[in-house]
């Protein structure tokens, strides 16, 4: 790996400050093994730093034995023999390593987010994920273990990340985080005619690893949320003001602005089964969840929370609908079982049929 220090390197060969960068440029690239001499001074040379003969760079790495733990492999060396040096590392631990707990939390996020950020976004942060993989396959402490004891895994199934196209993913990235004027080329479906959209990029959502561009279309007060894969084309208007308006990306995801929400949160009540209650007892609905004796077999539960009224809890629900009884409130117990009405009118049905009102109803943002 090559590591380059900002700056140009001063024209004189003997100034401390050449030293100094010389030193950390030797001890960085032995960092990945024994070197002998004549690569680490072709390594120096293409980090452009001043050139040294053999006998500067002898010097230099005698002088960083002591305290830098630098020491000369084969010191028996002679001729037909390189001369290797390497770095003691469990004598003098490497400075720029993570510690052993950090390690072990990133080598653990790693296994998640690889399955649920986009790939672009893991592959800027994948090199330090692999360095602290790589640091706990050779340190001998207890969290050295945890890569083959411990797997991670998603919760439920997810879907891989849809394709984007570079330039246009770096396009819209750069709009929305500079919030200005665009024109986009949209499809609803890949196979749908191109539909020409202009508004104001306001930010980006990610919903797992699909990423979504927030825009505000023209003249107009609601937001839409467009899957960047399903964006063909993109330019600035830079002759076009934007129309940010009250836009505070924190401020609607709190108010549900940026998930499908069908109402205000309410009280659910509603009956589970074992399997249900097993999954929600430790990791519970909502901050008052309440769960009772519901019949003499305490194989069922009563359940009592606070939810938000949005796409999320509805489809969950509706996964677990041969464990649960939806009990109220009435409004959505109505909705909830008019849902598994058409579902099963599809079971029934030798065709698929798609009712042409909604049952739930996104509310404006």
């Amino acid at each position: 790996m090559t590591v380059k220090v900002p700056g140009k390197a001063p024209k004189s060969r003997g100034t401390s400050n050449d030293v100094m960068r010389r030193k950390l440029h030797i001890y960085l690239y032995l960092q990945h093994g024994a070197k002998t001499i004549n690569a680490i001074k072709a390594y120096l040379e293409q980090q452009e730093l001043p050139k040294v003969d053999r006998r500067t760079l002898q010097r230099n790495l005698r002088e960083m034995e002591d305290s830098f733990g630098i020491y000369q492999v084969n010191d028996d060396a002679g001729k037909g023999q390189a001369c290797l040096w390497a770095v003691n590392n469990k004598m003098f631990q490497n400075p720029f390593a993570f510690s052993p707990d950090l390690a072990m939390a990133l080598a653990l996020t790693y296994q998640q987010v690889k399955t649920s950020v986009p790939a672009d976004i893991v592959e800027k942060v994948e090199p330090a994920f692999k360095q602290a993989m790589a640091q706990l396959e050779k340190s001998e402490s207890i969290q050295a273990k945890w890569a083959q004891r411990v797997h991670v895994s998603a919760s439920s199934y997810v879907l891989p990340a849809a394709k984007v196209k570079p330039e246009i993913a770096k396009r819209l990235t750069d709009c929305a985080l500079n919030q200005v004027a665009v024109q986009i080329i949209y499809r609803i479906t890949h196979t749908a005619k191109d539909s020409t959209i202009q508004g104001t990029a306001l930010g980006i959502h990610y919903r797992g690893n699909i990423a979504y561009l927030i825009l505000r279309p023209r003249g107009k007060k609601r937001v839409r949320q467009l899957p960047f894969s399903r964006i063909y084309a993109v330019k600035e208007l830079i002759t076009t003001l934007p129309e940010v308006g009250d836009f505070m990306i924190d401020a609607f995801a709190k108010q549900g602005k940026l998930t499908m929400t069908y109402g205000e949160p309410f009280r659910l009540e509603a009956v589970i089964f074992e399997s249900v209650r097993r999954e929600i007892e430790d990791a519970p609905l909502g901050d008052d969840q309440v769960l009772m004796q519901a019949y003499e077999d305490d194989m069922y539960r009563k359940l009592s929370v606070t939810v938000p009224y949005n796409l999320d809890l509805v489809q969950w629900l509706l996964a677990r609908a041969p464990y649960l009884k939806v009990l109220g409130p009435e409004p959505f117990k109505v909705k909830f079982e008019e849902e598994l009405h058409r579902a099963w009118r599809n079971v029934l049905s030798g065709t698929l049929d798609v009712p042409k009102e909604k049952n739930f109803e996104v509310l404006a943002n």
